[in-house]
């Protein structure tokens, strides 16, 4: 009872620095984790479901990376500890949504290297990945900093303990098993019980850069060119156009109804993920999936820092067979032009179709 308390508490610890208070975990990022991209020296954990040491050193690196490493009163840099973290992540705008293990090794010297990836979402979707390496050592905090650690608990009760029957079991228990009174509500008495209950996480390495996946997440929008050509600023903004592209966005009924021969559309292609700046990206239209085009946009650069919006302008001609096109986009890996998604432009059934991207 004392350890899923203990880890409760450290968990919210972490989400109560978030700004953005609207978002559904579970409909952003179901914990199945990063789709497409599991693989067998990742293992998928949930946070509910590790041992109080290790949620305290996830919550490490959730926290140093949001720049909040030393709100936490049971994390220590050593003086002479590496620490690179790229890029802040951005706390009223993206929220801890995932993590998952690759490594975890107990060293001879009573070190521990914990290799993960920790994933962020926004409310659109996107996403900004993190891979870490983290070397540290644990142990139980002296009486000046279990005194710190109580502080903490209760400058941030508020945010750590919901009023709510599970909640008030749960600590009406803890109380009890710790010969306090067991009536469920939080105070000095069960703050100074629970600080003796945390490790120390003592830093002597910690290292996070951006992951850049494979194959990147993406949306794509059909929108006939007319549109966009009437009022092209609300167009041409990358993510912050998303609504307006979203809006004007035409199933697939309807392009195959307007694709006449010389009628030209705009396709909008928005990556929910980072694409390494280096990574020349191009687009083209075809009749079969995954095939080179022989007409393909120009070499696309993604901006360091930014989640790239392609809009590529085409036109219907004797290429394209209407009943047939493919959408097929290409990233180019370290030899190679890789196809990272093929979009069949077909009949979108259902009326939730109508304004949405599509992406087979």
């Amino acid at each position: 009872m004392r350890r899923k308390l203990l880890s409760i508490v450290i968990i919210l610890s972490v989400l109560g620095f978030v700004a953005c208070q609207n978002i559904d975990f579970k409909k952003v990022n179901p914990l199945n984790l990063v789709k497409g991209e599991e693989k067998p020296d990742i293992k998928a954990i949930e946070l509910e479901k590790l041992d109080t040491k290790m949620t305290q050193a996830v919550v490490t690196v959730f926290m140093s990376q949001m720049g909040k490493l030393k709100s936490l009163p049971y994390v220590k840099v050593n003086s002479r500890a590496l620490v690179n973290i790229d890029k802040q992540i951005d706390s009223s705008v993206f929220a801890p949504g995932f993590i998952m293990i690759k490594d975890y090794i107990e060293n001879s010297d009573g070190t521990i290297a914990l290799d993960l990836l920790t994933g962020y979402f926004d409310r659109i979707g996107r996403r900004d990945m993190r891979i870490t390496h983290m070397v540290y050592r644990t142990g139980n905090p002296d009486k000046k900093e279990a005194t710190a650690i109580e502080k903490w608990i209760l400058r941030n009760k508020g945010g750590m303990f919901k009023n709510n029957k599970a909640h008030k079991k749960m600590l009406a228990d803890f109380q009890r098993e710790k010969g306090l009174k067991p009536d469920g509500v939080f105070g000095k008495g069960s703050a100074r019980k629970l600080s003796k209950e945390f490790s120390m996480i003592h830093i002597q390495k910690l290292e996070s850069m951006t992951f850049y996946p494979e194959k990147p997440n993406h949306l794509i929008y059909l929108v006939p060119f007319k549109t966009v050509t009437q009022n092209p600023g609300k167009f041409s903004h990358g993510f912050d156009s998303l609504p307006n592209v979203a809006k004007h966005g035409i199933t697939t009924d309807k392009f195959k109804e307007l694709a006449k021969p010389g009628e030209k559309f705009v396709l909008f292609v928005c990556f929910t993920d980072r694409i390494k700046p280096v990574a020349p990206i191009q687009v083209g239209f075809s009749k079969s999936g995954q095939g080179w085009s022989k007409k393909m946009s120009p070499k696309y650069y993604a901006v360091p820092g930014t989640w790239p919006v392609i809009a590529q302008m085409f036109s219907i001609d004797e290429s394209l067979d209407t009943s047939e096109v493919y959408v097929n986009i290409f990233m180019k890996g370290k030899y190679t032009y890789k196809c990272i998604g093929n979009h069949r432009i077909k009949t979108c059934e259902g009326p939730q179709c109508e304004g949405s991207g599509f992406n087979d």
